[in-house]
């Protein structure tokens, strides 16, 4: 297999996980945000640090 390719399929694995979790962080604090009694309380305070510790392992990853 050519070295751009898998070069091209990291980059594109890597890219979607970074979208996935800052996708779960911006994700919560829009339920934060919303004022829906109750669920957007309970989901949103699971979504964000959620979000912050997969954004982080994700970003440990591409650097």
């Amino acid at each position: 297999m050519p070295e751009d390719s898998r070069l091209a399929i990291l980059l594109s694995k890597q890219f979607l996980t970074v979208i996935l979790s800052l996708s779960l962080f911006f994700g919560g604090i829009i339920l934060l945000l919303a004022k829906i009694p109750g669920w957007s309380l309970f989901f949103g305070l699971i979504l964000i640090p959620l979000g912050t510790a997969f954004t982080i392992f994700t970003l440990d990853e591409v650097a």
